[in-house]
């Protein structure tokens, strides 16, 4: 599993985001403490604070499936 901790910032962060998650063919989740939620979810990304940074989760081995993400990594 690939883990990459990521702010979205603005509405088109979150836009740019769902567009880029639902190319992969792996699970995606984002995790918030104890929530896991599907990040190909509109509605269930749109539930999650994402005024701090959250963890994107993708469930395969292929390190190239982070790179669209990269721009939102934090430290």
């Amino acid at each position: 599993m690939l883990r990459l901790k990521i702010k979205l910032s603005t509405t088109d962060d979150i836009k740019e985001f769902l567009n880029e998650t639902v190319k992969i063919e792996s699970d995606v989740d984002l995790i918030k403490g104890s929530r896991i939620i599907d990040a190909k979810s509109t509605i269930g990304v749109m539930t999650l604070d994402l005024s701090d940074p959250v963890e994107i989760a993708i469930h395969s081995e292929n390190k190239d499936l982070l790179e669209p993400f990269m721009k939102w990594q934090v430290e």
